[in-house]
C-alpha cells in the first residue's frame, strides 16, 4: 500500500501549505458577517453561553432556545466544538472583548479544524501516492469552495472532517505499520472527535470497528492468537469511553434516557416553536406516504445536494455558477469511476489488504449519502451538501487513485489540473463569495 517513510523536508512543505490554507480561510472568516452561514447563530449560542456562564446549558434554556424553531443544539451530546470555541473566546477576551472578536474567535475552531484535516490528508496521501499525485489531490480537495466556506464560520462539520481525516490516517498507518499503540492512539483521537462533533460522520466509527479487526487478522493470520490486538483494543475503548461517556451519560440523566437528544429536541420544538414550524405541522415525506424511491430519482434533491457540496454560500442563496460545479462534478465522476474499475481489477487479482481498504473507502463514501437521504425522507427535507461532507476523506483517496491513473503526461496533467482548480477556487471567492 505505497510508501511509509515521511521526508522531513516534505513535511515542512506540507505545514507551509496548511498555514497558507489556514490564512485563506481566516480571511474568509473575518470578511463574513455574523449569521451569514447556515445555523451559525444557533451554533454560536452554545459557546457564547459557556463563555458567559462557565457551564453547559440545558437544551430548552430560554437564553439559547430559538424563538422560531423552539429548540437549541444543546440537546445534543456533541459538545467538543462549543467548548473549544468558548476557550478561544476567553483567550481573545484577554486583549479586550468585542462582539466581532468573540465571533471570529469562535470561528477559529473551524479554521483550525479544516487546516488539521488538510494536514492529515497530506500525511495520508504521502504514504500512498507519488509526490505529484499527492499535491494535485491535496490542492483539489483543500480548495473546494465549500470546504473553505465550512472552515470560516461556526459549525460542527469542520471538526467532524478533522476527526474523519484522523481516522483515515490511522487506517493507513495501521495497515502499513501494524496496529501498535501509537496507531491505536491516533484512531482513538479520531473517534473521540467524530463522536463529539456530528452524527453524519458516525459511519467512520462503525467502519473503524470492523476495519481494525479485519486488517489486524489479515496481518497476523486468523489462527494465530495475538494478545497485543486485545491490548490495543482495550486502550482504544478506555480512551474513547473515558472522554465521551460524560456527555452521553449527561444526556441519559437530564433527558430521561434520550442518548442523542433527538426525541427531547422534537418535544421542545412541539412545545415552543412557532405554529408553522411545529413538527406536527411539518410532515416528513415518510409521514406523507411518499415512497423512498422518490428521493433516489429526485433531480432536485441530487442537484441541490451536489451544488451545495461544491459551493453554495449564505443560507444557500449564493451558489457557484453552473460551469463551476459541473466541472467539479465531471472531475470527481471520472476519478470515482476509475477508482471503482481499478478496485474490481484488484479484487480479481486477490490483493486482499488493498481490496479491504478500498471496500471501506467505498463504504465511507456511500454511508453519508444514505444518512442524508434518510434524514430528508424521515425527518426534515434538507438537500444540503454539508450533510454529506464526511465523505471527503474517502473522496480524497478516490480522487488520488483517479489522478494517478491519468497522470501519464506528467507536467501537462499537473499544470492543467492545478490551473483548473485554482481558477475555480479563486473565481468562487472573488466572483461569488465577496459580492454576496
Amino acid at each position: 500500500m505505497g510508501k511509509s517513510k515521511a521526508d522531513k523536508q516534505e513535511i515542512r512543505l506540507e505545514v507551509l501549505f496548511v498555514i497558507a490554507i489556514g490564512i485563506y480561510m481566516f480571511i474568509w472568516s473575518v470578511l463574513k458577517p455574523f449569521n451569514y452561514a447556515p445555523d451559525e447563530q444557533m451554533r454560536y449560542d452554545l459557546p457564547l453561553y459557556i463563555y458567559n456562564h462557565g457551564r453547559l446549558p440545558l437544551g430548552d434554556d430560554p437564553e439559547i432556545r430559538n424563538q422560531i424553531w423552539g429548540f437549541s443544539y444543546a440537546f445534543m451530546p456533541t459538545w467538543l466544538e462549543p467548548i473549544i470555541a468558548a476557550f478561544f473566546m476567553h483567550v481573545v477576551s484577554i486583549f479586550g472583548a468585542s462582539e466581532f472578536k468573540l465571533v471570529v474567535a469562535a470561528r477559529f475552531v473551524s479554521v483550525l479544524s479544516i487546516s488539521g484535516m488538510v494536514y492529515c490528508l497530506a500525511r495520508t496521501l504521502d504514504r500512498l501516492f507519488s509526490r505529484r499525485v499527492k499535491w494535485m489531490t491535496l490542492i483539489l480537495i483543500s480548495m473546494l469552495p465549500q470546504i473553505t466556506f465550512l472552515g470560516s464560520y461556526v459549525n460542527q462539520d469542520s471538526l467532524n472532517l478533522l476527526g474523519t481525516s484522523i481516522i483515515l490516517l490511522s487506517w493507513v498507518c495501521g495497515i502499513q505499520d501494524g496496529w501498535n499503540y501509537k496507531n491505536g492512539l491516533l484512531l482513538s483521537a479520531g473517534i473521540i472527535i467524530v463522536s463529539l462533533s456530528y452524527y453524519f460522520g458516525y459511519g467512520w466509527i462503525l467502519g473503524s470497528i470492523f476495519f481494525f479487526f479485519i486488517t489486524h487478522l489479515l496481518q497476523i493470520g486468523p489462527n494465530k492468537p495475538d494478545k497485543k490486538m486485545w491490548k490495543v483494543t482495550a486502550l482504544i475503548c478506555i480512551l474513547v469511553l473515558g472522554v465521551v461517556s460524560f456527555f452521553f451519560i449527561r444526556n441519559l440523566v437530564i433527558y430521561h434516557g434520550d442518548l442523542l437528544g433527538r426525541a427531547s429536541m422534537g418535544a421542545a420544538q412541539s412545545r415552543y416553536a412557532t405554529t408553522e414550524m411545529k413538527p406536527e405541522n411539518r410532515l416528513s415525506l415518510m409521514s406523507q406516504g411518499v415512497p423512498f424511491v422518490y428521493l433516489l430519482i429526485s433531480r432536485e434533491w441530487w442537484r441541490s445536494t451536489l451544488n451545495s457540496f461544491i459551493g453554495c454560500f449564505g443560507y444557500m442563496q449564493y451558489p457557484v455558477p453552473g460551469w463551476i460545479w459541473v466541472t467539479y462534478f465531471l472531475m470527481f465522476l471520472l476519478f470515482i469511476t476509475i477508482f471503482i474499475v481499478s478496485t474490481a481489477k484488484l479484487a480479481y487479482n486477490k490483493c486482499k489488504s488493498e481490496v479491504v481498504f478500498r471496500a471501506f473507502i467505498i463504504l465511507e463514501f456511500v454511508i453519508p449519502i444514505i444518512l442524508s437521504l434518510w434524514y430528508s425522507y424521515s425527518s426534515d427535507y434538507q438537500a444540503q451538501g454539508r450533510y454529506i461532507m464526511s465523505l471527503i476523506p474517502a473522496l480524497t483517496i478516490e480522487s488520488a487513485v483517479g489522478i494517478a491513473a491519468i497522470d501519464k503526461r506528467k507536467n501537462i496533467v499537473t499544470v492543467i489540473l492545478t490551473g483548473i482548480v485554482v481558477v475555480l477556487a479563486l473565481y468562487s471567492f472573488i466572483g461569488v463569495y465577496l459580492p454576496s
